[in-house]
């Protein structure tokens, strides 16, 4: 099967178009939605779409299972970081990996009749599904590492990258068109043109050329990272990792980076606590990056832009997660007025558990299609 970002992207424009139009509709007059619950319901349909295809994304009873699985991960995470169980540490962790074993029996039968319902069918190629599962089902290895259970704990994993980040990502930057709305008519303009090039159609050449919207994309990630304010997470195996003549870390160090602060550094990015939609795209213009290529796309590892990580442990997902982005706000933009429900106020603060930080989701926001 092909799987290409060209693949992959009428599936995303579809299901975006569809949620949209069941979640907020078209409403002539201000239609008020929790931030939270607008979000989820888009980044599990369309990103979920993508992951577990069409059947499973529609289906409650796998998406609770599926969202209790990785929300009891990150809590488990964050539970293990704070808190100091000491002898009571192994009871701990067996009742916590009780809860996700429940989680994932549950989510593994509904893939199991699903793997069982497509190997009836017997697609020819080029009409089997566009999703993790398909890929999963078509990838070469022998039978014994193909089982139901085995592919519904990958992409349960998968789906902590995969669903949570979208919706905290989409979250975050719908703060951001309500906080911004001076510069949203200007990203609308560029999406017109770029559409109108392409016959009116979500192409990824017509996406590739919307560098303002990406720039906008980009700004909201550097002031507002999500899910974690930290990079890297290297793990010394060496005996030892000396920096410097004073400075040695022995084996078995973590080091992480703290990239939320790299992106605010009024010495990397000039008036770094303002937010410019357009900072980017400047830099696009204006420099040079990787190879020759122009500077500062989100595709690039940039150390001014850590948005997907650095290296070889970036975001192997992240040319994936930013045309999914494009494509839901960019629809957003097009169909709707945003703005804070009760009137103007400033942007949201974020949640910052340290390492872990989430947009505020009490916030409602008020929808109104555009005339």
């Amino acid at each position: 099967m092909l799987t290409s970002a060209a693949t992959i992207k009428p599936v995303i424009q579809t299901r975006t178009e569809e949620i949209l139009t069941r979640e907020i509709g078209a409403p002539e007059h201000w239609k008020r939605l929790n931030v939270k619950v607008v979000s989820a319901a888009i980044g599990k349909h369309v990103s979920g779409g993508v992951l577990f295809g069409e059947a499973l994304a529609d289906n409650p009873a796998f998406l609770r299972a599926m969202y209790s699985y990785v929300s009891k991960i990150s809590a488990g995470s964050l539970a293990v970081r704070y808190f100091n169980v000491g002898s009571f540490r192994n009871i701990f962790m067996y009742l916590l990996h009780w809860t996700y074993r429940h989680d994932l029996a549950t989510a593994t039968r509904y893939i199991t009749e699903l793997m069982a319902e497509r190997r009836r069918q017997n697609l020819p190629e080029d009409e089997k599904p566009v999703d993790c599962i398909q890929w999963a089902m078509d990838q070469n290895l022998p039978n014994d590492q193909k089982k139901p259970e085995d592919i519904a704990h990958r992409i349960l994993h998968v789906s902590a990258a995969g669903v949570e980040t979208p919706i905290t990502s989409t979250m975050n930057l719908l703060f951001d068109i309500a906080s911004h709305s001076e510069c949203i008519d200007e990203l609308r303009a560029e999406i017109i043109v770029c559409l109108a090039e392409e016959g009116g159609r979500w192409t990824q050449n017509a996406m590739a050329k919307m560098l303002k919207l990406e720039s906008f994309i980009q700004e909201s990630f550097r002031m507002n990272p999500v899910p974690l304010e930290l990079t890297g997470w290297r793990v010394v195996i060496a005996d030892s990792f000396r920096f410097d003549e004073s400075l040695v870390f022995p084996k078995g160090t973590l080091l992480t980076f703290p990239s939320k602060f790299f992106q605010n550094d009024p010495d990397v990015h000039p008036d770094a606590d303002k937010f410019d939609h357009l900072r980017f795209y400047k830099y696009r213009k204006q420099e040079t990056g990787l190879n020759g290529a122009p500077a500062s796309s989100s595709r690039d590892l940039r150390t001014e832009w850590l948005g997907f990580g650095y290296g070889r442990q970036a975001c192997p997902g992240r040319i994936y997660s930013i045309a999914m982005l494009k494509t839901i706000i960019g629809e957003i933009i097009l169909r709707y007025d945003v703005r804070y429900a009760g009137g103007p106020r400033p942007r949201p603060s974020s949640i910052d558990v340290n390492p872990a930080v989430w947009p505020d989701p009490s916030i409602d926001l008020e929808f109104r299609t555009r005339g």
